[in-house]
């Protein structure tokens, strides 16, 4: 990153000296970025992520050894210190060119505002729905992403999300629950705006996740009404006609990647219902028959 913006300061200089054609100083800028794209740093991020972790971990082992000599201000002070610090941190990076380490200091200040937001509620002895709490968190996170264009953020949000889903789900009436996919919906447009796989891959992981949780909270329900092998006619439907919008959006060729890694977890999501159904007492009940329209053709 530093390279490139070295070279979007001094190639306006070269291209008025007529060493080269605005034209050809176009492709070099196109060619540096895409040798970006397909070469980042990973050891970097390795090493920054990790210091994220450790930091993170350092802090939550700071006020677990001194809670009790704390005073309430003193414990507001230093954890909205320590996340604006990170922020901050993050923003100096950034204009330092350094985007992986702005990056790291982004995910870290996501890691706090969520032990703030646990930490502030054990303070002052706050009882509510503490999925809740889980939900800001990924909130948090999901606008750090959208604000800085923060891969790193977005993985974290898209993980708490899931964790949230799954409380939700499974510790409350075991119902489904829908909100996740508005959660997903609001994170899409930047995954396809900036394309980042690693948070696609998270992403698809998350719905896998909900599907399967969904499945399992609806099958208490409609084994009961002999209809279980409808609820994975449906999932099946629903996979493929993802597959399908994957192929259509695979035309397009700025998203042809993200395409294909959304067409294999269709196609895998989708075989697996299938799969599914070839079980023959997917197809009774204590002795009905409970086949769907089409599951004598699996």
């Amino acid at each position: 990153m530093s390279f490139r913006k070295q070279l979007e300061k001094r190639l306006p200089a070269w291209v008025a000296e007529g060493w080269i054609t605005d034209e050809n100083a176009r492709l070099v800028l196109a060619d540096v970025a895409a040798a970006e794209s397909r070469g980042p740093r990973y050891l970097t991020m390795a090493f920054s992520l990790l210091g994220v972790i450790l930091i993170g971990s350092g802090v939550i082992t700071f006020f677990a050894a001194n809670w009790d000599a704390m005073s309430k201000l003193s414990k507001l002070l230093v954890l909205f210190a320590a996340m604006w610090s990170s922020y901050g941190l993050a923003y100096v990076f950034e204009r330092r060119a350094l985007p992986l380490i702005a990056g790291a200091m982004l995910l870290l200040g996501v890691i706090l505002f969520g032990s703030n937001i646990m930490l502030i509620a054990q303070i002052y002895h706050i009882s509510a729905h503490y999925p809740d709490g889980v939900l800001v968190w990924a909130l948090g996170g999901l606008f750090t992403a959208w604000m800085m264009r923060s891969q790193p953020a977005l993985v974290a949000a898209l993980g708490l999300a899931v964790l949230w889903t799954g409380m939700e789900s499974q510790g409350f009436g075991r119902t489904v629950h829908w909100p996740f996919l508005l959660f997903l919906g609001a994170a899409a447009p930047l995954l396809f705006l900036r394309r980042w796989q690693v948070a696609l891959h998270v992403a698809m992981v998350g719905l896998l996740s909900w599907s399967w949780l969904s499945f399992m909270a609806m099958a208490d329900i409609f084994t009961l009404h002999h209809h279980i092998v409808f609820l994975l006619q449906v999932f099946f439907l629903a996979y493929l006609a993802l597959f399908l919008a994957a192929l259509h959006i695979h035309r397009y060729a700025p998203w042809q990647l993200m395409a294909a890694t959304i067409q294999k977890y269709a196609t895998f999501a989708a075989l697996a219902c299938l799969f599914a159904l070839t079980f023959p007492d997917m197809h009774t009940y204590e002795g009905t028959a409970t086949g769907g329209w089409w599951a004598g053709t699996v």
